[in-house]
């Protein structure tokens, strides 16, 4: 199994993110309450990923990343 990663990109109140997720609609909300931007404000860029087994849906790397994205981080 690959390793888990994300990258997280805000810029003029909108919120980019690049991810591997099962669960890319908990992980827009999450993101979405981190960055302090509407969940419509942010997109999720799903990659393709082979062998998650589930643990792409725990929804841990979109919001860790959010966290060093935020503002006054």
């Amino acid at each position: 199994m690959e390793p888990l990663s994300c990258m997280v990109h805000l810029q003029g109140g909108k919120a980019h993110i690049v991810t591997s997720t099962q669960m890319p609609t908990a992980d827009r909300q999450a993101a979405a309450a981190i960055l302090g931007v509407p969940p419509q404000r942010v997109t999720i860029q799903n990659c393709y990923f082979g062998g998650g087994f589930g643990r792409r849906a725990s929804s841990r790397s979109a919001p860790m990343a959010s966290l060093l994205e935020a503002p006054g981080s």
